[in-house]
């Protein structure tokens, strides 16, 4: 993998290196939620805390392929900016330029890199997009796991205390954490749902904005 700059690495280099970083913990995170799956209905009284456990392995993974994604982004600028005011003048040409001082523009980025989206918004996208599925997968197996374990007789409180305890962990912090760790997941998709203004990876520069 490559994560070199300027004359250490050519921009396809890091352009097809870069996705391969990111594709990398993406696999990462799959194989793991379904290694710990797998290892939770056929370990024992510990079943019930590995699931939680995925939680955080995936939103360290998030984390990891969100900053791959940000690094990727800054090429992807470069290369557009090459690909429109380059080859498209070189394919029609009568057609005007999108961004009239593209020069200025990209030498100031090669000069000062810069991120083109924030670290917040690199997260919701990966979030939307991949790890919001694998959350709702080990949400579904630690619920499933709990109604297993729960017993068939007694109150709803005594079965729901049964089938989420650990030793001495008292049931209800680990109710609780899960539920928290799942509002702030909600509320993070809800926060960055304004900043993804597109449904797509590829995205089509509108000569209203001034930002590639």
């Amino acid at each position: 993998m490559v994560f070199a700059t300027g004359a250490s690495a050519s921009p396809c280099q890091v352009l097809i290196s870069t996705p391969d970083a990111a594709v990398a913990a993406s696999h990462w995170a799959v194989v793991s939620t379904m290694a710990i799956v797998s290892l939770a209905y056929t370990s024992g009284e510990g079943a019930i805390v590995l699931l939680p456990f995925c939680c955080l392995l995936l939103y360290l993974l998030l984390h990891i392929e969100a900053r791959r994604y940000r690094y990727f982004d800054v090429w992807r600028m470069r290369v557009r900016m090459l690909e429109v005011h380059l080859v498209v003048p070189a394919l029609l040409q009568d057609e005007p330029l999108s961004e009239g001082n593209w020069r200025e523009i990209l030498c100031n980025d090669l000069l000062a890199p810069t991120y083109k989206m924030s670290r917040w918004e690199a997260i919701g996208r990966r979030l939307s997009r991949t790890y919001i599925w694998l959350f709702l997968i080990v949400l579904g197996s630690w619920l499933l796991l709990g109604w297993v374990r729960a017993p068939r007789d007694g109150e709803w409180l005594y079965r729901l205390q049964q089938a989420f305890t650990y030793e001495s962990i008292p049931p209800g912090y680990i109710v609780t954490a899960m539920a928290i760790f799942y509002a702030y997941l909600f509320v993070l998709l809800i926060a960055t749902s304004g900043k993804r203004q597109v449904n797509t990876e590829i995205r089509r520069k509108e000569r209203s904005r001034q930002q590639w």
